[in-house]
């Protein structure tokens, strides 16, 4: 069953209909259910109602793969990022530093106060996780710049794994034994900010075959980040980063030959 930490709609800008008691399933869109509003004063969840079939909310809430925005979302994919869905009415204080929030089943620490978070745990039960941006539950979009020791160590749901640009840094174990993990893809450009590949990060990812790295930032990965990967594991990385990368993760416990471009 797939995750969706998209569901979440902290700030009801895209959906101000969202306390119409007129229809659990249809939130309303333009008409709040109040008596006196625009729709049918008895039913505010008919089909006169203003508020829906063209509710704002409804064209990205299909239940698609694609469109992650239904909490009933058979799909396999979790995009933290695609929660950007906050714009209220009524402004709030960003959060303060260290404060933490959970958008769906993936939890943050503020580091950077109204900017960026750190994942700190994430318990998703999906195939594929893309790891890059968040809207926070006080209406704010935070880059996700860090990825915290253990945030998503032993989860055995997941098979693809996607690090987004604005990422620097991957902690100790943060995916350690995730053993269907088969695939790594690090920074979806060029601009990828990722630094440092803290040691045993993938640890134990018997599975783990191809892992693609797009930063040219990379500097360190620590000893035993790709320990008991499969013995075929490929690391694809820039060509004009080869020579040096070739070094990085010769230290890390790679052989030479496992690193290409």
């Amino acid at each position: 069953m797939a995750d969706n930490p998209a569901a979440y709609n902290p700030g009801g800008g895209d959906n101000p209909g969202g306390d119409n008691p007129g229809g659990g399933d249809n939130p309303g869109g333009d008409n709040p259910g109040d008596g006196d509003g625009p729709g049918s004063s008895d039913n505010p969840g008919s089909s006169d109602n203003p508020g829906n079939g063209d509710k704002p909310g409804d064209e990205n809430n299909t239940g698609d793969s694609n469109k992650p925005g239904n909490s009933d979302n058979s799909g396999s994919e979790d995009k933290p990022e695609n929660g950007d869905n906050s714009g209220s009415g009524e402004s709030q204080a960003p959060f303060a530093k260290g404060k933490t929030f959970s958008h769906g089943k993936f939890t943050y620490k503020v580091t950077k106060v109204g900017k960026e978070v750190e994942l700190i745990a994430a318990k998703s039960t999906a195939s594929k996780v893309t790891i890059n941006s968040v809207t926070g539950t006080d209406g704010v979009k935070y880059k996700v710049t860090s990825i915290k020791s253990k945030a998503m160590q032993k989860n055995k749901r997941l098979k693809s794994l996607v690090i987004g640009d604005n990422v620097k840094t991957i902690g100790t174990s943060a995916f350690s034994g995730c053993t269907k993990l088969t695939t790594v893809t690090i920074g979806k450009t060029s601009k990828s900010s990722l630094t440092t590949i803290v040691k045993s990060a993938f640890n134990g990812c018997k599975k783990l075959g191809k892992v693609i790295v797009k930063s040219t930032k990379l500097s360190s990965v620590g000893k035993q980040a790709f320990k008991s990967a499969k013995t075929s594991l490929k690391v694809k990385v820039p060509s004009k980063k080869l020579k040096k990368y070739k070094k990085i993760f010769k230290k890390a416990g790679l052989k030479v030959k496992q690193v290409i471009k």
